[in-house]
């Protein structure tokens, strides 16, 4: 691994801890839900579509929660605590 592609890697260090973290959530649900509670075959798919949805809100709400920290971290402390 080069110091390039190391460079890289942690410029999307959010973005690949963002995907691997929601789809980890999305499958340990899904696993759960076929242990624990065996739905039926068309209750399954819409059980599915909810777990993905709710994954992708989350996702886009610590989107925004990232851009909020961001800018109040750019700003500097005495502008985010006055």
């Amino acid at each position: 691994m080069n110091f390039a592609s190391f460079s890289n890697l942690q410029r999307n260090q959010f973005w690949i801890f963002q995907l691997i973290g929601w789809s980890a959530l999305f499958v340990i649900l899904i696993l759960l839900s076929i242990l624990f509670n065996p739905p039926t075959a068309g209750y399954f798919v819409s059980l599915a579509l909810t777990y993905a949805g709710s994954a992708l809100i989350a996702a886009i709400l610590t989107l925004g929660l990232r851009l909020i920290y961001r800018w109040t971290w750019e700003s500097g402390f005495i502008v985010a605590f006055s």
